[in-house]
């Protein structure tokens, strides 16, 4: 089985993280990957600002 890892660094930049986690979702990936995509999120601000914009899309998309 294939596996692919998507890892984003940010820091305070809640909305392009927004923008480009749903265009990672909407991207025609290969199908041998469609089960084994992991988007790894590493927020640099001490604040986590990330955090609220991660969470909201999980709950919106039923995902972890």
């Amino acid at each position: 089985m294939l596996e692919l890892l998507i890892a984003i660094p940010t820091f305070k930049r809640p909305e392009l993280l927004k923008e480009l986690i749903i265009s990672i979702l909407n991207s025609k990936i290969d199908d041998s990957f469609s089960h084994s995509i992991i988007i790894l999120v590493i927020d640099n601000d001490k604040d986590r600002t990330a955090e609220s914009t991660i969470k909201s899309l999980q709950e919106s998309s039923n995902t972890r």
